[in-house]
């Protein structure tokens, strides 16, 4: 009976182990894109993002190669989801999170329900509740900050919002959706710190109110326009 019980068991764990649906997602830049998966849940996919999915019988599994992503996932307490992206993973049941990975640094932010966040260094995991984000990188997990719940995922709008961001990130952000034809002509002003909500398809808006904003000057030459300190 052992033998024929192991017989029995050994086809159904191999069936376990394979996806019943996987798929490869990806967006150009500039590009966003909205997938809604067999099992009812959605994934909003942010400029130059690239997902893998595989739905298994018993979880699912997300991996973030790269960019943004907005998961909205249909409850299922017999199959958690999972998202992997660099050093972090991130497991839910049911709720709305967003998470981004960029270089070497993930971020998890959550707008709905609770979501656990693993680091791959073999610290306590953090659970975060609706408004709670955290960032993740090879060498650890940094403390959950608080964040406003309803803003999280405010880039599928084209809205990019910047909470005292630098510079330099600012103009990274932007460049993640398009040439901005904006150049740090001063890279002492790299540092320099802003806050605001702007249009990620309107870059010249940006450009127009960091005079406003920062002790910056716009010089245009070349046919790009070069921040420079006043």
């Amino acid at each position: 009976c052992l033998l024929l019980c192991g017989l029995l068991a050994w086809p159904l764990a191999g069936h376990l182990r394979q996806p019943g649906f996987q798929h490869d997602y990806s967006t150009a830049r500039g590009q966003f894109a909205t997938q809604i998966l067999p099992d009812g849940s959605r994934i909003d996919l942010d400029s130059g993002s690239a997902v893998d999915v595989a739905l298994y019988r018993d979880r699912r599994s997300v991996r973030l190669l790269r960019g943004q992503a907005m998961f909205h996932v249909h409850a299922d307490a017999e199959r958690p989801f999972e998202v992997v992206a660099g050093a972090a993973t991130a497991t839910v049941l049911g709720t709305h999170f967003s998470v981004r990975h960029v270089d070497s640094a993930t971020q998890v932010s959550v707008a709905q329900g609770t979501v656990r966040v693993e680091g791959a260094s073999g610290a306590p995991a953090a659970m975060l509740q609706a408004g709670d984000t955290v960032t993740v990188t090879p060498h650890g997990m940094q403390a959950p900050a608080r964040v406003n719940a309803q803003a999280v995922g405010n880039w599928r709008t084209g809205r990019l919002d910047f909470e005292d961001a630098t510079l330099a990130e600012a103009l990274a952000e932007f460049e993640r959706y398009g040439d901005t034809g904006l150049v740090l002509g001063d890279p002492a002003l790299a540092g320099l710190r802003l806050n605001g909500s702007f249009d990620a398809r309107l870059p010249a808006q940006f450009a127009a109110a960091l005079p406003l904003a920062l002790p910056v000057r716009l010089l245009r030459q070349d046919g790009k326009l070069h921040i420079l300190a006043r």
